[in-house]
């Protein structure tokens, strides 16, 4: 089921997007517990720093008696706050040298979250479509009628590249009982399958009765079979 490119990029899409997700969701809930449980004050965006492009903003606030400035651990391009800004911040009472703000709780979930969920998306996407076409292919495989396809053509897919490389592909036309003619595509292959067609140009398939696209080519005719990736 997993031997198609598409299923093989599909799932290391979905396994990145997962565990990048799954770092945003815990950098996020850390952020949120040390918000939840350190003390809060309202703080002034004393001055900005550049840091190879990046800025990063310093937070003045008075705890215990003390003015403390710290940098915030987060930086931005362009900056998230602007000098002499007011934000309430939640600081570290055992050190005070660390702080974090909502905006910065958010940030972590958002940027991870947001990139992990679009990358499994992406990912589930493609595994979707390519056990939806894998159970259509097995179906008629099983219970479809016999029948013959010709070649029309053998084409690398450009569309798709794994380590640099493309697949190849053959696509064939069948003539359903009523005349009307459908296209279909093998699955990928990794080696030229030219040398290896069958001299009357012809390959067997199995499609269901009034579901063309329920079909299955035959690649057992080819006198070599394909290269798995």
């Amino acid at each position: 089921m997993l031997r198609s490119a598409l299923a093989k990029i599909g799932l290391g899409f979905f396994l990145f997007g997962t565990l990048f997700a799954a770092v945003g969701g815990a950098l996020g809930y850390g952020a949120h517990r040390d918000w939840s449980a350190w003390p809060k004050t309202e703080a002034v965006v004393s001055r900005i720093e550049w840091d190879d492009d990046t800025a990063y903003p310093f937070f003045r606030f008075t705890a215990g008696g003390r003015v403390i400035e710290v940098r915030g651990s987060v930086g931005s391009k362009p900056p998230s706050y602007t000098e002499g800004e007011r934000v309430q911040v939640a600081y570290d009472p055992k050190t005070l040298a660390k702080v974090t703000t909502r905006g910065q709780m958010f940030l972590f979930m958002a940027v991870f979250g947001g990139i992990g969920l679009l990358f499994a998306g992406i990912g589930g996407g493609m595994l979707f479509f390519s056990v939806r076409r894998w159970r259509r292919s097995e179906r008629a495989r099983r219970e479809g009628e016999p029948g013959w396809a010709d070649i029309l053509e053998v084409r690398l897919d450009r569309s798709v590249r794994v380590n640099g490389r493309s697949p190849w592909v053959i696509e064939v036309e069948w003539t359903d009982p009523m005349g009307a003619k459908h296209l279909f595509k093998t699955e990928e292959l990794w080696a030229d399958p030219t040398p290896s067609l069958p001299a009357d140009g012809r390959l067997p398939v199995r499609v269901i009765a009034g579901a063309p696209e329920h079909h299955w080519i035959d690649l057992s005719a080819l006198a070599r079979p394909p290269t798995a990736l």
